[in-house]
């Protein structure tokens, strides 16, 4: 699956957490998403020791794919496997490299939300 966003720049930075400027949209071959302008989330979910490794929770190529997986997991319609797969694809589609993405999911993955 592929994907693209449109949408949901500029983030305004508050503290330790960013709120979408504008509605953010992901859409591909099987779903489609709308994430609502003010929706606050906390970027990637990156421990400060690792900052140097993977970068900043907001930096380009993390902040739509953040906020669309914080989104899906606050509104739980979906399998949480499905939504970590997701923010894989949407980190792919963002540019972010291979071996990036993937420590990412794992991370959500084994880590992240269950429900």
């Amino acid at each position: 699956m592929t994907g693209y966003f449109t949408g949901g720049e500029p983030v305004e930075l508050i503290g330790h957490r960013g709120r979408i400027m504008a509605d953010l949209t992901w859409e591909s071959s099987v779903d489609s998403f709308r994430v609502p302008k003010g929706f606050e989330y906390d970027g990637a979910s990156i421990p400060d020791f690792a900052w140097s490794i993977v970068g900043h929770p907001f930096m380009r190529g993390y902040r739509r794919p953040a906020a669309l997986h914080d989104f899906l997991c606050r509104e739980k319609r979906l399998t949480c496997e499905y939504v970590h797969r997701l923010f894989f694809t949407a980190l792919r589609a963002e540019g972010v490299v291979w071996w990036r993405a993937k420590l990412m999911y794992y991370s959500v993955k084994f880590g992240g939300p269950k429900w």
